[in-house]
């Protein structure tokens, strides 16, 4: 099993500035995913440093996304709803039909006209 020190927190850290989820990220360098909570929970700093490599991660997507939009307007109007689902999303309005309320409705209508 890895010991916390300071390579073992860079790799992993590494690892999920990649993509790596926290888990397999840890089975990388050695640990069980909970050892690697225990180890954020004790030491706050390696905590904090460990959610800044997963926001990396996020931001280098939003880039490379970001990048990839201005030749694809498909992808920028998914973006654009998924950011923003107020002003851009689809908004479609769906009625529904109950047929046993219609059916009622329809007894009534011949009972009363009896």
């Amino acid at each position: 099993m890895a010991k916390y020190n300071k390579a073992t927190m860079a790799a992993l850290c590494e690892y999920l500035e990649n993509g790596m989820n926290k888990k397999d990220a840890a089975a990388m360098v050695g640990i069980g995913e909970t050892t690697l909570y225990r180890w954020m929970k004790e030491n706050g700093s390696f905590g904090s440093r460990v959610e800044a490599s997963v926001l990396t991660y996020k931001q280098k997507l939003i880039q490379t996304m970001n990048i990839s939009a201005v030749d694809d307007g498909r992808l920028a109007l998914e973006i654009l709803a998924r950011r923003w689902p107020g002003d851009f999303g689809k908004n479609i309005k769906v009625e529904t039909f109950d047929p046993h309320e219609e059916y009622k409705r329809m007894m009534a209508r011949i009972n009363a006209s009896d």
